[in-house]
C-alpha cells in the first residue's frame, strides 16, 4: 500500500469511526463492508460524507459516484485515488 493510499485510507476510517459509528473499535472495522447493507449509510449521511472527502480531498464527485461506489472504506479509497491520479 502506497503512502497516499494509506493517508487516504487513515481519512476515510477515521471519518467513519467518528461520524457515522462513534465508540466503534477501529479494529472491528472491516474496509470491505458495505456501509449501506450494515445501516450505517443512508442518504443523508451519503451526503455529509461525501461532502467531506471533496473537502479534505480537494477532489469533485459526481452524483452518480456517490450513490454506485460509496459503499465500502475499500471503494471510497479507490474512488479518491481515481480522482487524484
Amino acid at each position: 500500500m502506497s503512502r497516499d493510499e494509506r493517508s487516504i485510507r487513515e481519512t476515510v476510517r477515521s471519518y467513519v469511526l467518528r461520524e457515522l459509528i462513534p465508540g466503534e473499535a477501529p479494529e472491528k472495522l472491516n474496509d470491505a463492508l458495505s456501509l449501506k447493507e450494515a445501516g450505517i449509510l443512508d442518504s443523508l449521511s451519503t451526503l455529509q460524507f461525501v461532502s467531506h472527502v471533496e473537502e479534505s480531498f480537494g477532489v469533485e464527485l459526481e452524483p452518480h459516484e456517490a450513490s454506485s461506489a460509496f459503499d465500502s472504506v475499500d471503494e471510497i479509497v479507490a474512488l479518491v485515488k481515481s480522482k487524484l491520479a
